[in-house]
């Protein structure tokens, strides 16, 4: 129904606004798991899709950086490195990409490694 459409795009523009003034990672978390399973099934691999996951991996790292790992599903990092390199892939060049994208890709290698060496 076109009521769902319209509370798709209320969370979408909650998001956006949430991660433009860095506030409530958790409940961008939180949408975005709500949001990407629905968008990837009307819209398949599409760039609203791409800023979802970013959205959704830039507030994990900043949750997992503020010490809040508690807070987090287990296996997130596994998860957010191969979702991470399919969005780049798609909104990489796209004016409407975050300017911190290569701060982020630069954050979840460095916290691969992190891992790996642990």
């Amino acid at each position: 129904t076109s009521h769902h459409y319209i509370l798709l795009e209320i969370y979408m523009n909650l998001v956006t606004l949430y991660a433009k003034n860095n506030e409530k990672q958790e409940r961008i978390v939180e949408l975005c798991d709500i949001l990407i399973p629905v968008l990837q099934k009307l819209e398949g691999s599409s760039k609203a899709v791409a800023f979802m996951l970013i959205a959704r991996i830039g507030s994990q790292v900043s949750i997992y950086r503020a010490g809040n790992k508690e807070l987090l599903k287990s296996g997130w990092l596994e998860e957010s490195l191969p979702n991470f390199d399919d969005a780049y892939t798609l909104i990489k060049s796209d004016v409407q990409a975050p300017d911190s994208l290569m701060d982020l890709k630069i954050s979840l290698t460095n916290l691969k490694e992190e891992k790996d060496s642990n």
